[in-house]
């Protein structure tokens, strides 16, 4: 069975100190019971996963959150990427 939370994007907008760097998707899988948000490395790291570089031209900021907004029996929040 594949539960509904997996099958859904969600809006994922990477902030550095509180303002928002991009806009960027991804989904939410479900292991057992706990659930865990994949997205792609760069929209985490804020680099270009070629060259490395900042993301950010202007300020070189990369992320310490991540708001994500999803309407599930999971709820809503903000996670700190690790």
């Amino acid at each position: 069975m594949i539960e509904q939370e997996s099958i859904r994007s969600l809006l994922i907008v990477p902030q550095a100190v509180g303002q928002d760097l991009a806009s960027a998707t991804g989904f939410v899988v479900l292991r057992g019971r706990r659930p865990y948000l994949v997205t792609n490395w760069h929209v985490l790291s804020g680099r270009n996963a070629t060259t490395g570089e900042n993301l950010d031209q202007q300020y070189a900021a990369r992320p310490d959150t991540i708001r994500y907004e999803f309407v599930t029996t999971l709820g809503r929040g903000s996670v700190r990427p690790s």
